[in-house]
């Protein structure tokens, strides 16, 4: 769930506005917000104190609507006040050369090194072959201890934008007759603390800042300055993009009316429209942060140091590899079940088939010996392949001209038979007329040969009996 949340915190002098987003997509819905002014801080409190004890004091609302900020992900706006802004004319498109460009123009303004220096830019408008950028820099040093009381809190800080800049995104996508898309504007943002300025042409920024610091200024002063400065900038804009015939200024105060005496002194500029709106209708300045933090958080600025993006991208990554090993495992852990599942399933069914064969195998041998001792009686019972039977059937084939000198009868396995012949031809005629007999399977003559005397054959013949278990004596 916190992953899907996102803390909004725009940092002013006087006081803090904080929201808190769920977040889907490209869409977030406010499920909590608040404002938080300066804390007493005049007990002697070091330098670095106030900011804590802002921290804290946050915490502390937030514990008390019960917000579960730890793990949550924060995007910070930071005043105008501490950062460096220029809107630059760049030959250029291409994203690395204007990140470079951009770095080096701050550097030539700022008064900290590159390397003390968070510097960001956002692309504004992208004619033919070129670029206007709104570059900005911050000191190191003040927002990584921004940084560090938040994350000592729990939270994880991945963006840093400016409140001006979230302003303005209030103020252009509200429908209005007097954004002023043709020719010079100047939009006068006039707070109770500060005044902001923001000089455009044909509705896109060419100047941003800060115009002037209210401090104890009275209203009268404070509204004699805001017309010196906004003159010093319009001389400017005259200056570095040509001078403009219709110059209209848009004063957008809070409250019903704005400063007294503001708009007649601002006739002094030689503005062709001077008009004052209050910006109590819009939505909080929070809600400026969010739209550009979540909607369009590829293309705006984003100041954080690359530390803490590439913390962020570290983070992810480690989430989808712990995620990616996790799949794995899980995998894993399915085939190897699988495996020893079926490897189990068929040693139970082995051991059940086992246990049935062993169940059985009594009443099988008992079976199969009652078989044998039927088939033995059988055998000894038939007197269709008996000895006497055979004989006679080998007499009754037995040509003229053949003696037989010997048989031996084997019940259930062979008859060897034995004698003399006149001739060899007496013998095969002999072997073929027992061929024909259905008593015997086989017949093998095993040898013919002359006897001693010259004038007989000798021959020696096996005679094969339908197979039965068991043997029967010499008969």
């Amino acid at each position: 769930m916190k992953r899907n949340q996102i803390a909004i915190v725009a940092l002013e002098e006087r006081q803090w506005e904080w929201s808190v987003y769920q977040v889907g997509g490209n869409a977030a819905e406010k499920t909590a917000g608040g404002v938080l002014p300066m804390p007493d801080n005049s007990d002697g409190d070091t330098q670095e104190n106030p900011f804590v004890l802002r921290r804290d004091a946050l915490l502390s609302q937030w514990r008390e609507k019960r917000i579960p900020y730890r793990g949550m992900r924060l995007v910070m706006g930071i005043a105008s006040t501490d950062a460096l802004i220029r809107i630059l004319d760049l030959p250029t498109q291409d994203a690395e050369e204007l990140r470079e460009m951009s770095a080096l123009q701050i550097e030539k303004t700022s008064p900290f090194t590159m390397d003390q220096t968070a510097v960001g830019h956002e692309v504004l408008a992208s004619p033919e072959g070129s670029s206007r950028i709104l570059a900005a820099g911050l000191d190191l040093k003040q927002i990584e201890r921004y940084g560090e009381a938040f994350r000592e809190a729990g939270l994880k800080p991945e963006r840093i934008d400016l409140n001006l800049c979230a302003r303005w995104k209030l103020i252009s996508d509200e429908p209005s007759d007097d954004k002023s898309d043709a020719g010079r504007a100047v939009h006068l943002l006039v707070r109770a603390d500060a005044c902001d300025a923001i000089v455009t042409d044909a509705g896109i920024p060419i100047l941003c800042r800060e115009l002037v610091r209210r401090d104890t200024l009275s209203e009268q002063d404070y509204a004699a300055e805001i017309v010196a400065e906004t003159t010093y900038s319009l001389a400017t804009c005259d200056i570095e993009h040509g001078p403009s015939d219709h110059n209209v200024i848009v004063v957008r105060h809070s409250g019903e009316k704005p400063l007294p005496d503001l708009l007649a002194m601002l006739q002094q500029t030689g503005a062709s429209k001077i008009s004052a709106h209050t910006t109590d209708h819009l939505p909080d300045l929070c809600e400026g942060l969010a739209r550009r933090a979540i909607r369009g958080r590829r293309k705006t600025l984003n100041l954080a140091p690359p530390a803490w993006r590439l913390t962020e991208m570290d983070r992810a990554r480690r989430q989808r590899l712990l995620l990616t090993l996790g799949i794995a495992a899980a995998v894993w852990v399915l085939v190897i079940g699988s495996i020893y599942g079926s490897l189990y399933v068929e040693r139970h069914r082995l051991n059940d088939l086992e246990r049935q064969h062993a169940a059985m195998e009594p009443a099988y041998r008992a079976t199969t010996n009652t078989r044998q001792r039927v088939r033995n009686l059988l055998q000894y019972t038939d007197q269709t392949r008996s000895a006497l039977e055979t004989l006679r059937d080998i007499s009754s084939r037995q040509p003229d001209g053949i003696n037989l000198a010997s048989f031996d009868y084997r019940k259930g396995s062979l008859i060897r038979i034995a004698g003399e012949a006149e001739n060899a031809a007496l013998i095969y005629d002999f072997r073929n007329q027992l061929d024909d007999s259905p008593l015997y399977t086989g017949l093998d003559l095993s040898s013919i040969a002359r006897a001693a005397r010259g004038d007989l054959e000798t021959f020696r013949m096996n005679i094969s009996l339908p197979s039965a278990a068991g043997g029967g004596d010499d008969q």
